[in-house]
């Protein structure tokens, strides 16, 4: 893509036209070829899995079961490697069009360069025969007794195409887009119904459109007959507005909540809550899972040889977390852990006017 974006930088001449023709070939070919040895190897691996069937039925160890529960595995990246170049091949033709000054001219190839990339390999629906036949056979849905889908919004698409490849859990289908006005529209193009969807989209920046998105998707799943929502919501806007810090002010870490439940959402689960009290505005039907990222570091810190280290919450809302990395680092070894705070004096939001430390840092490393 660098190399084809390059040439059509360098602007409208034959000669560019000729070496992007051939440079759009190259890279056709080598997406094709990968996508085809892949599925080569899928099919492989379920015909192995197929004949061995019989003696997995009959509690031996077959190793060919382990291999198609891998591979299987790693179907959801193939289905991203084939979404991530059917974009960028469309972004290409875009550009061509506009780079080549043939935009208005009736010369435009972008619809010719479309129709030829429907008919390319790597976009072909065998991918999706080899899935569903997989799934007929018992991988994907071991030991539920329904549906397991995702849906990933656009407040962190990497995201969730990272937990679909990881899991080998296919996305669920679904147009998400923005009207000219900036509404939000939800389309679902798979049947959910009676089916467990985890919806991952955190309400970061641009908070409010992200949070939109979240309670429509919620609304487009029940309304079509889901089984239960699962909201992940790494980030939880709106978190620390947890209560009134002086009159007449919203609490809008409990209005959020309440939004959320309003729409039908069954279970939340968030990372490192900004206060613990939010999970109580949540009502005891919805369960909520605060999550915690310290424990992922505490063996990186371990190997760091650190000199008598103090865990340093910057503001007393996270002196909770800090106590508990520090007891954390305690367990793996690190006994001569400290704590200390800092007290942050604000002259209004967003703007710190004193801040005041309370422990002992003097020579000593510091994990803020």
């Amino acid at each position: 893509y660098d190399k084809m974006k390059a040439s059509l930088n360098r602007g409208p001449s034959p000669e560019v036209v000729s070496e992007f023709d051939v440079l759009y070939e190259q890279s056709l070919s080598t997406v094709n070829g990968f996508y085809q040895s892949k599925v080569a190897e899928y099919e492989q691996a379920l015909a192995e899995f197929e004949s061995a069937s019989e003696r997995s039925d009959k509690g031996e160890y077959v190793p060919e079961e382990r291999a198609f529960f891998h591979t299987f595995r790693e179907v959801a990246e193939l289905q991203t490697y084939v979404w991530l170049n059917a974009t960028g091949f469309r972004k290409i033709m875009k550009k061509y069009d506009k780079r080549m000054e043939l935009r208005g001219t009736g010369k435009e190839r972008q619809q010719e360069m479309e129709s030829r990339l429907l008919m390319e390999p790597f976009m072909g629906s065998k991918l999706e025969a080899i899935l569903a036949k997989a799934k007929a056979v018992g991988a994907g849905d071991e030991g539920s007794g329904r549906p397991l889908k995702l849906i990933g919004g656009s407040g962190n698409p990497e995201l969730a195409e990272e937990i679909s490849g990881r899991l080998g859990i296919p996305m669920l289908k679904a147009d998400i887009k923005k009207f000219n006005d900036g509404e939000v529209s939800i389309k679902l193009h798979e049947n959910v119904r009676g089916d467990d969807v985890y919806v991952i989209q955190p309400t970061c920046s641009p908070v409010n459109d992200n949070l939109m998105e979240l309670l429509l998707t919620i609304s487009a799943l029940k309304r079509a007959s889901v089984h239960y929502v699962i909201a992940v919501v790494p980030y939880y806007g709106y978190a620390r507005m947890d209560r009134k810090a002086g009159s007449r002010v919203p609490i809008s870490a409990a209005d959020v909540a309440r939004m959320m439940e309003c729409v039908g959402v069954d279970r939340v689960i968030a990372v490192d809550l900004h206060a613990g009290q939010i999970q109580g505005f949540f009502g005891p039907t919805t369960p909520v899972d605060n999550l915690f990222a310290g424990p992922v570091a505490l063996q990186y810190f371990q190997g760091k040889h650190l000199d008598r280290p103090v865990v340093v919450s910057p503001d007393a809302g996270g002196v909770a977390r800090a106590k508990m990395f520090k007891e954390g680092l305690n367990d793996h070894g690190l006994t001569e852990t400290g704590l200390a705070m800092i007290i942050k004096q604000r002259e209004a939001a967003g703007l710190v006017g004193s801040a005041d430390l309370v422990g002992d840092v003097k020579g000593r490393d510091c994990i803020i």
